[in-house]
C-alpha cells in the first residue's frame, strides 16, 4: 500500500535534505513545493495562506489529492525543479538536472512531499488528508542569514491582509509594528515569527497528530535516522538510506552543520531579537522545548 509523508517548514530552514533523504530509498518519490507560487501559478493564491481546521477549501483539497496520489503530470512538480534556480547558470543547471533526473522514480509506490508555503495550514492538511506531517523549525539567526544571502522576499502584505491570521496572532499594536518595520532582516523576521507561532500554535492543538522536530537535533545523522524510524520506515529501508547518503555526502566532501547564524552582524542579530521579543519569543529554546522526542529504537 502506498503512502504518503508530508515535510513542512519555512523556507531554509532544511527542509529540502530532510526531504532529499526521507526519498533516498528507491520506493520513495521527491514532490517538490506543490504550492510554489511562481512554478504553480493556478494555485498561487494558497501560498502562505492560514486555513484551520474549519475551512472548505474544495479546489485545493483537489488538487492535492492530485498530487499526492500520482494523478498530476506537472512538470515542475514531477521533476523539472531539479537544478533549476534564478541565480544559477545555465550549465550548472543542466549538469544538476542531469545527475538528478534518478530522483524521479516514476514507478516508487511512495511519495514524501515538501512545503515551505504551508506552515499556517497544518491543521488543515490534517484534518483532510490522513498522513504522517513532520514539520521543521530551524533557528531564526541561521534562517534569516540564508534568505538573506539568497535575496529572500521580504514582503509582509500577504500575512496583513488575512483577516482570520490578524485575529490568530496579529494584534492590533502588533500589525503597526510590523508595518513600521524598515530593515529587510526585521521584515524577514517577523515572517518567521509569524509562519512558525501559527504552525506551533495547531501542532500544540493537534496533540502528537505532527512531529515536530529541530534542525538543530536533526543536523546529527543518527537523530535523522530516529526520524526515519518514528515515521515507520523499515530497518532495511533506513540502511539502504544511510549508505546513499553516506556515499553522496562523502563524493560532495560535506556534512551537513548546525549554525546559529555566525555570519550576521551585530546590528542585524540585534534586529532579529527586537522582533522575536515583540512576538512574545523569549528564546528559540524555550518555543521548541517540546520537539525532538523521537522514540529510540535500535539502527542498522
Amino acid at each position: 500500500m502506498s503512502r504518503v509523508i508530508i515535510v513542512i517548514g519555512t523556507g531554509r530552514s532544511g527542509t529540502s535534505w530532510i526531504h532529499d533523504v526521507m526519498s533516498a530509498h528507491h520506493n520513495y518519490r521527491r514532490i517538490f513545493e506543490p504550492l510554489h507560487p511562481d512554478q504553480v501559478a493556478s494555485m498561487s493564491e494558497f501560498s502562505g495562506l492560514y486555513l484551520d481546521e474549519t475551512d472548505n477549501n474544495p479546489r485545493l483539497k483537489e488538487y492535492l489529492d492530485c498530487v499526492f496520489h500520482h494523478r498530476t503530470n506537472d512538470a515542475w512538480i514531477s521533476w523539472l525543479h531539479m537544478g533549476i534556480s534564478k541565480h544559477t547558470p545555465l550549465v550548472r543547471k543542466m549538469i544538476q538536472h542531469v545527475s538528478n533526473l534518478h530522483q524521479v522514480k516514476v514507478f516508487a509506490a511512495n511519495r514524501v512531499v515538501k512545503f515551505i508555503q504551508a506552515n499556517m495550514m497544518i491543521s488543515w492538511l490534517v484534518e483532510n488528508f490522513s498522513y504522517q506531517v513532520v514539520f521543521v523549525i530551524r533557528n531564526p539567526y541561521s534562517t534569516i542569514q540564508s534568505q538573506l544571502h539568497m535575496g529572500w522576499s521580504h514582503d509582509l502584505a500577504p500575512y496583513l491582509v488575512q483577516n482570520k491570521l490578524r485575529g490568530k496572532i496579529l494584534s492590533e499594536p502588533l500589525i503597526r509594528y510590523v508595518e513600521s518595520l524598515q530593515s529587510v532582516t526585521a521584515r524577514l523576521t517577523a515572517r518567521w515569527c509569524i509562519e512558525n507561532i501559527v504552525a506551533i500554535k495547531d501542532i500544540q492543538r493537534l496533540n502528537g497528530a505532527v512531529i515536530p522536530v529541530t534542525y538543530e537535533y536533526i543536523s546529527n545523522f543518527e537523530n535523522l535516522l530516529l526520524l526515519l524510524t518514528k515515521l515507520n520506515y523499515s530497518q532495511k529501508e533506513i540502511s539502504i538510506i544511510k549508505k546513499r547518503i553516506l556515499i553522496r555526502e562523502r563524493l560532495r566532501s560535506s556534512k551537513r552543520k548546525s549554525t546559529s547564524g555566525a555570519s550576521i552582524t551585530p546590528q542585524q542579530r540585534k534586529n532579529i531579537q527586537d522582533v522575536l521579543c515583540m512576538f512574545g519569543i523569549v528564546s528559540y529554546e524555550t518555543l521548541t522545548l517540546n520537539f525532538n522526542k523521537l522514540e529510540l529504537r535500535s539502527l542498522i
